[in-house]
C-alpha cells in the first residue's frame, strides 16, 4: 500500500491545478525531467501513475498528498470529469453515493438517466434505481412530465446536481 511518505517522494500534487508532477526521474530509463507531469490515461479515461511495476490512480494519489491519507472509499470526481483531479473536484464517497453522479450515457435518447420512451403503449416512461432496485415513477404522455417527476425523485433519493449531465 502507497504511504504518504512514498508518495510525497515520488511526486509533487498541486491542489489548484490537479496536476502531479515527478520529482525523480520517472522509473523504466524514460529520459524524462523531474517537473514532467505524470501519468497517463487508461482504458477507462482515469490518469494512472506506473512506478515500479504498480500502477496507482492519480485521483487516489492526489488525495494521499493532499490529506496525508489514502481515502477509505472511492473518489468521486464530481464534474464527472476523470482526468480532473483538482482537490475541490474530489470527494470520498462510498459505491452508493459514487452512482448518485454518473454521467448522462451516450445511447441517452431523453436526455435524462431515468426517462425513456416505451413504444409499445407510445408514452414516455420515467423510473429511477436504488439500491439496485428500479423504481417505476410512471407513464406519461409527454417527455417533459416524465423528466419532471425523474428530477423530483432525484432530489428525493439525494442524488448529486450533476447525475445524467453531459460530462
Amino acid at each position: 500500500m502507497l504511504t504518504f511518505e512514498e508518495a510525497n517522494q515520488k511526486w509533487n500534487y498541486d491542489p489548484i491545478s490537479g496536476i502531479l508532477t515527478w520529482k525523480v526521474i520517472p522509473p523504466r530509463g524514460k529520459k524524462l525531467p523531474i517537473g514532467t507531469v505524470a501519468g497517463s490515461l487508461d482504458a477507462r479515461g482515469y490518469l494512472q501513475i506506473n512506478t515500479y511495476g504498480k500502477v496507482y490512480k492519480a485521483h487516489r494519489i492526489a488525495w494521499l498528498l493532499a490529506t496525508g491519507e489514502l481515502p477509505k472509499g472511492q473518489i468521486d470526481h464530481i464534474n464527472q470529469n476523470r482526468i480532473d483531479n483538482r482537490l475541490v473536484n474530489l470527494r470520498v464517497v462510498n459505491n452508493q453515493e459514487n452512482s448518485k453522479n454518473h454521467k448522462l450515457q451516450s445511447n441517452n435518447t431523453s436526455g435524462l438517466v431515468g426517462v425513456s420512451f416505451y413504444k409499445r403503449i407510445k408514452k414516455w416512461r420515467s423510473y429511477i434505481t436504488i439500491n439496485r432496485k428500479q423504481i417505476h415513477l410512471g407513464f406519461y404522455e409527454d417527455m417533459e412530465s416524465a423528466i419532471n417527476a425523474r428530477k423530483m425523485a432525484n432530489i428525493a433519493h439525494g442524488f448529486h446536481a450533476n447525475h445524467g449531465s453531459v460530462a
